[in-house]
């Protein structure tokens, strides 16, 4: 995805665009900015997981960060990366990874 969004970012440099009046110039920032948010997500994906490999080296991993109570085996087959229980994760939306 860097490389891609570089390319975008390279290719755009050696035109001079005109967003307004180049037909192609709305698609190709709309390009970059979907590739620059898919990889910003990739990164924080990244992150997670490596915040919840250190949980596991601290004996961590499975507890909530929230409560401090046990996260379900299910929740965290499905969200290997969580650090919070259901209910902690419903009560702060933003928190939740």
């Amino acid at each position: 995805m860097s490389r891609e969004f570089d390319g975008i970012v390279a290719a755009n440099a050696l035109v001079a665009i005109d967003d307004e009046h180049d037909p192609e110039g709305g698609s190709t920032a709309f390009e970059r900015a979907h590739v620059a948010a898919l990889l910003a997500r990739a990164r924080e994906h990244l992150e997670e997981l490596d915040q919840a490999l250190e949980r596991v080296e601290r004996g961590q991993y499975g507890k909530c960060a929230g409560c401090g109570g046990t996260i379900p085996p299910e929740r965290l087959e499905i969200r290997p990366a969580t650090a919070l229980c259901v209910r902690c994760a419903r009560s702060n939306p933003r928190r939740s990874p």
